[in-house]
């Protein structure tokens, strides 16, 4: 069954504390950063990085720590960066530009990039430790947008003599799952150094989350997964699908939780409370890489602001159409629209809607030929008819099938809808004029509750036989 398109459209405001928020607000960076007085200092203290397994026999040989040394700018003290990179070619690495410093992605500063940036491989059951110094980053991205592609290929100064991992273009699917390797700091608290340890952990994608409703189809420039968490060192992390490929890369971490206007915004509208942190990942399937031949695949989409909060106008209940199909099989049901489909063909219609609820009710699609009902009725009827009665009226003491829908959030932050049947437990008459449908083959139905007018619709007889 279908239960929800989402549109790109903007409509958020409802939830006054969002109503124009940025999502980068909550996002965190997952560059490690250890701050030092000046660039030589930086410089120093690299020397002494290292990396190792959390599992030696389970160690990925194509995923290792990228070092890389930051001058002091007006903004940013000189620091050791350190983030996770993987091979892609003999020579041949990509991590996060985030990682890299701005200077080194210049084509003046090529001969600085030795000194500043390397990349360290751990010992494992089967390999020996190998670290490489950069040469040159021959292709990067160039936004500092979080929400948008962040990538960049790194050319060593020599091959590492390990395996590389290839590139795959086939998009990134909700609810895909993913192998992840990424290097967390060794020691995460007390003395800061530039040391790590390669970990695996699991994630799945949560396509048209409202942390980035822009992820709404596998081929979206970035994607967003849960299920696992990240800290800072693990940007630039390869996202290894079921095939041994990598269909992203982790760039970034959304925790809706440690913002309190995510809570004010929507904890009338949360299924779990328990919101789960959310990962940014670039899709590899939109990444040009000129130097492996690597185009985007065709069904990418770049447009679109990828911060934008998620239109909850543009989610759709269930089809309508599915699920009256659905319900019409419970014994409940199908029993009343046995005693009641003799004049009517019902179908499922909404009748009140507000952004986050909806409340429908079985009314009439069509109506069967006169022929066919009408001398099936007491004679009282059929002498209301042939005297051409202008109003007509069924009577449901038992009310009518009614189905209420609320959209909710769950703890992904993806819009779902959750719909209850039963029975209306009003007065319900359904008011048509007879004379009228046999004559002119079309009419008005008027449904009303309470005597109260709940429907009004137009119909016309049905095209074809219709069987209930």
């Amino acid at each position: 069954m279908s239960t929800r398109i989402i549109s790109t459209a903007l409509f958020l405001c409802l939830l006054a504390t969002g109503c124009g928020k940025q999502n980068s607000d909550t996002s965190g960076s997952l560059v490690h950063e250890i701050p030092v007085s000046d660039l030589q200092s930086a410089q120093s203290l690299a020397k002494s990085s290292s990396v190792s397994c959390a599992d030696p026999a389970s160690c990925n040989p194509s995923v290792g720590m990228l070092v890389a040394t930051r001058p002091a700018t007006l903004l940013k003290p000189a620091a050791v960066l350190t983030c996770t990179a993987f091979l892609v070619g003999p020579n041949l690495i990509m991590t996060n530009s985030h990682c890299v410093p701005g200077d080194l992605k210049s084509p003046l500063h090529f001969s600085s990039c030795s000194e500043r940036l390397k990349v360290i491989f751990p010992s494992s059951d089967s390999l020996e430790g190998v670290e490489v110094k950069c040469d040159y980053v021959p292709s990067f991205s160039q936004s500092k947008v979080h929400a948008l592609a962040d990538y960049a290929l790194i050319k060593l100064q020599s091959a590492t003599g390990r395996p590389s991992l290839k590139l795959d273009s086939n998009g990134i699917s909700d609810g895909q799952s993913f192998d992840i390797f990424k290097v967390n700091p060794a020691n995460q608290s007390g003395q800061d150094e530039p040391k790590g340890i390669l970990t695996k952990a699991s994630c799945f994608a949560t396509q048209g989350s409202y942390v980035l409703p822009s992820y709404s189809s596998p081929f979206s420039v970035v994607a967003s997964l849960a299920g696992c968490d990240a800290i800072p060192g693990n940007s630039g992390s390869p996202l290894i699908n079921q095939s041994g490929a990598v269909s992203g890369i982790f760039q970034d971490i959304v925790t809706p939780n440690s913002d309190p206007n995510f809570q004010s915004a929507l904890t009338n509208y949360l299924s779990d409370p328990n919101l789960a942190n959310q990962i940014y990942a670039t899709n590899l399937a939109c990444v040009s890489l000129p130097l492996l031949n690597y185009q985007p695949n065709s069904q990418c989409a770049f447009k679109g602001n990828a911060d934008d909060s998620i239109s909850l106008k543009g989610i759709e209940a269930e089809n309508p159409q599915e699920l009256i199909k659905e319900k019409a099989t419970e014994s409940n049901f199908s029993g009343w629209e046995a005693q009641n489909g003799k004049v009517f063909h019902w179908q499922i219609k909404p009748i009140s809607e507000t952004t986050l609820s909806r409340r429908s009710i079985l009314a009439p699609e069509c109506f069967i030929k006169t022929d066919s009902w009408i001398s099936n009725y007491p004679a009282a009827w059929y002498d209301f008819f042939q005297s051409h009665s202008s109003q007509a009226s069924i009577e449901l003491p038992n009310g009518i099938p009614e189905f209420n829908t609320q959209f909710l959030f769950n703890r992904y932050l993806q819009p779902q809808t959750v719909t209850s049947s039963g029975f209306s437990k009003s007065q319900i008459s359904v008011q048509f004029n007879p004379s009228e449908m046999a004559t002119k083959g079309s009419g008005k139905v008027t449904i009303l509750e309470n005597k109260q007018v709940l429907l009004s619709v137009d119909i016309q007889e049905c095209a074809n036989s219709v069987t209930l």
